[in-house]
């Protein structure tokens, strides 16, 4: 991963890295940590970089691109370092996401049965459908994974006397 250090990395991944082909298809890919982390940036008037999309409030935009946010559970941050220099990694991805393509392999089997597991005794039908699915990237340029690392030292928990 791309260490961006902060917004302006991020402004010079879409502006540089990028090439500019993909500029009207930019988003921006993070987790609920990233997310949290933009969303408390200020610009040096105090007003916030993250803007509210016009046709639909409860989603933001950095830079004028939409930033989506997946789940910590889904795209999870790390962490390194001791608990007195601990730092936070958050993950990024700034690009054209439609530069990746689903492929459907082997199509969809569709199953049914009287007779498996309780249906039997209930007089149901089970029904299972299997569908296999694949991606790839068809232009690797397209997207930039990169990394925010900021300092989060873990408090000593008590107080220190003496």
């Amino acid at each position: 991963a791309t260490e961006l250090s902060d917004a302006d990395g991020i402004k010079k991944a879409m502006n540089v890295t990028l090439d500019p082909a993909f500029w009207p298809y930019i988003r921006i890919v993070t987790n609920q940590d990233g997310f949290q982390y933009l969303d408390t940036l200020k610009d040096s008037d105090g007003r916030y970089l993250l803007t509210p999309m016009v046709q639909d409030p409860t989603r933001k935009l950095l830079f004028g691109h939409e930033v989506t946010v997946l789940s910590n559970a889904t795209l999870p941050s790390t962490t390194s370092g001791s608990a007195a220099t601990k730092k936070t990694i958050y993950p990024f991805y700034v690009g054209d996401f439609s530069q990746i393509t689903l492929f459907v392999r082997k199509g969809l089997t569709v199953d049914s049965s009287n007779v498996a597991a309780s249906a039997w005794e209930n007089y149901l039908t089970s029904w299972r459908a299997i569908e296999r699915l694949d991606c790839a990237l068809v232009d690797s340029a397209a997207i930039v994974r990169g990394q925010i690392t900021v300092d989060t030292p873990e408090s000593t928990g008590g107080l220190s006397g003496g």
